[in-house]
């Protein structure tokens, strides 16, 4: 064979290999990276449209005048001082209750004066699972009348026979009711 056609049939065979392997190169990575970065751009696309509907929809709430809850619905009811804690520990029983927390403990706090407003508390020890807890503390705070919870402990428990998925909370909640004098 001549050394002419040999050099020829060299570079054609390099040529073709470089090709062969720019050709595997773009199908094993840059397709793939192009396949991701279409998806990016398409997913973007969608949370704009989505960041979108949610301005739209925030916008119309904030211009839809909303009623704001009275006073009536956020105060304990009034009375004696003992009438206003045993509505508040009522409704601290009757929403342990609904959770299935069993309290062991509810212990009045003294009565705090601020303002027109009287604040009664009581410090509530209870025993639970997590979920159950979660859902007490939720009702308890998102209930009406408002009551806060000023503090709130959690710790397993206290005996070790008990050490099963349950927990023990100690926690202050605090209502508050209309004085009427400034």
């Amino acid at each position: 064979m001549p050394a002419s056609l040999q050099r020829s049939l060299s570079k054609i065979s390099a040529v073709t290999l470089l090709v062969a392997s720019l050709w595997l190169l773009a199908n094993a990575v840059l397709l793939p990276l192009l396949a991701r970065l279409a998806d990016a751009q398409d997913q973007i696309v969608e949370e704009r449209r989505l960041l979108g509907a949610l301005m739209r929809e925030a916008r119309q709430l904030t211009l839809t005048p909303s009623t704001p809850a009275s006073d009536g619905d956020l105060l304990l009811p009034t009375g004696s001082d003992a009438a206003v804690m045993a509505a508040l520990q009522s409704r601290i029983d009757s929403t342990a209750a609904k959770t299935s927390v069993s309290l062991t403990s509810v212990q009045p706090r003294d009565v705090q004066a601020q303002g027109q407003l009287q604040f009664f508390a009581l410090q509530v020890a209870a025993t639970g699972s997590m979920d159950a807890l979660q859902a007490f503390l939720h009702a308890v705070e998102s209930g009406r009348p408002a009551l806060i919870i000023r503090s709130l402990d959690l710790a397993p428990p206290a005996r070790m026979r008990d050490a099963g998925a349950l927990l023990d909370m100690r926690i202050e909640v605090v209502g508050a009711v209309a004085t009427g004098s400034p």
